[in-house]
């Protein structure tokens, strides 16, 4: 959807690869800073970017209401759907702007 939107980020297939383009474009958050979150941004689920195992899935940030987050997810029970998550480091280890 970013390149789409005219963000210059390569394809990247695994959601921790998108944290790691983010730390090194300046675009990256950390589960401390969940509350920098924003509509566009995406929040990535997990304990980390280190694999598969900790960086399980992503999805596109709709809007941010108190600590609850509504997102777009693909791939979420093999559709693409609106979901609310609260917005907690137990839930999320970080986020990129685009």
């Amino acid at each position: 959807m970013w390149r789409k939107a005219g963000v210059k980020i390569p394809i990247l297939p695994f959601s921790g690869d998108v944290y790691h383009w983010g730390e090194r474009n300046g675009h990256a958050y950390g589960k401390h800073s969940l509350h920098q979150a924003r509509p566009g941004d995406v929040l990535i689920f997990g304990t980390g970017p280190q694999n598969t195992s900790t960086s399980t899935h992503i999805g596109i940030v709709e809007k941010v209401e108190g600590n609850q987050v509504t997102m777009i997810e693909g791939n979420s029970g093999d559709a693409v759907r609106r979901n609310t998550h609260t917005l907690s480091a137990s839930t999320f280890y970080g986020g990129v702007h685009p």
